[in-house]
């Protein structure tokens, strides 16, 4: 039986369908702008060339989280060249199993080195329990390990809970860089950072692994402050969860911070390499006991003396426990 008049057959409609298909991308062939336009479409924009300075920023970075290692080779100069922008693989916030994280602070610093990680800081919740397994751990690999810790505070006085100034100002005491962390989460951060920096902050977070807040860039840049981030891993069994060096911090930034940072730590570890020379002085009628060198990013106390019955003295072995925990945590 013949189709109804106006119906198609089955052949009739595939023909339809590739006819009005080839009709409807005809008139691009025929014209030269539109093809130009899906000719720059297809181009993909060529990385990047790294500044001198961003080169110089990485060296400079490598050296110091890797001691000892030489400058680029060839082969690494021309791998650069070809990135958006020279990386150094930096972890300046992630929690281990002494707060709230599921890895223990070795563990922790196994994965960050198999990341590529090369400066990693632990940031347990107040507390800092696991710095010294961390330290330990790092021995076995090219990586520089800041000690550090997110502590808790509030904005408005309440209770017994800090207030974020009074935790800046501890942090700037002790010899430590203050940075606030997850700034996005605040109702008014334009406040409550321009409070913390009258109190001494150092920087804030701005960078995550989906990016930069430009946002909060803008306040980093009013108030003069560093442009910092991390992943804030925990070790969850979330898939979503950013891993440890995930986050992209530009060299540059990471430069900035130890320009500010190393400053501190070799003023406040100094002072406290005085503070135990000081003590040592007349100790037993000692003269073996004396500050060597305050050069590099900590000062040196030499603790030795030719009267064996002096260097066993239990004040002298005080002194070197001491001086082993200063040297552990502030380098």
């Amino acid at each position: 039986m013949p189709p109804p008049a106006g119906a198609s057959t089955e052949d009739d409609a595939v023909v339809s369908v590739a006819a009005g298909a080839t009709a409807t991308s005809e008139p691009d062939a025929g014209d030269p702008e539109l093809q130009r336009k899906k000719g720059r479409r297809k181009k993909k924009r060529r990385p990047r060339a790294p500044t001198e300075e961003e080169v110089a920023a990485r060296r400079f970075v490598l050296r110091w989280a890797c001691p000892g290692r030489e400058a680029p080779s060839d082969e690494e100069q021309a791998g650069m060249a070809r990135v958006r922008r020279p990386r150094v693989a930096v972890e300046l916030h992630a929690h281990s199993a002494r707060s709230d994280g599921s890895l223990s602070p070795a563990e922790l610093v196994e994965r960050s080195h198999r990341n590529g990680v090369k400066v990693f800081a632990l940031t347990d919740h107040d507390t800092m329990a696991g710095i010294q397994e961390a330290m330990e751990a790092a021995k076995q690999y090219p990586i520089r390990i800041i000690p550090g810790v997110e502590i808790s505070a509030v904005h408005s006085p309440r209770g017994s809970e800090p207030t974020g100034e009074s935790v800046v100002q501890l942090v700037c005491q002790t010899g430590g860089v203050a940075v606030l962390a997850h700034p996005w989460a605040l109702k008014n951060p334009g406040a409550v950072i321009k409070n913390l920096k009258a109190a001494g902050l150092h920087g804030i977070e701005v960078y995550r692994s989906d990016g930069k807040v430009s946002g909060l860039s803008d306040l980093a840049d009013t108030y003069e402050l560093l442009k910092l981030g991390g992943s804030d891993f925990h070790g969850r069994d979330d898939k979503e969860e950013p891993d440890v060096g995930s986050v992209d911090l530009p060299v540059l930034a990471i430069l900035k911070f130890l320009e500010i940072a190393k400053p501190i730590w070799h003023n406040a570890t100094k002072e406290i390499f005085s503070g135990i020379s000081e003590r040592t002085t007349g100790l037993n009628g000692s003269k073996g006991f004396r500050r060597i060198s305050s050069a590099g990013d900590f000062s040196l106390l030499r603790i030795s003396s030719e009267d064996p019955e002096l260097t066993d003295a239990p004040e002298v072995e005080v002194l070197r426990t001491e001086v082993a925990d200063i040297v552990l945590t502030r380098q």
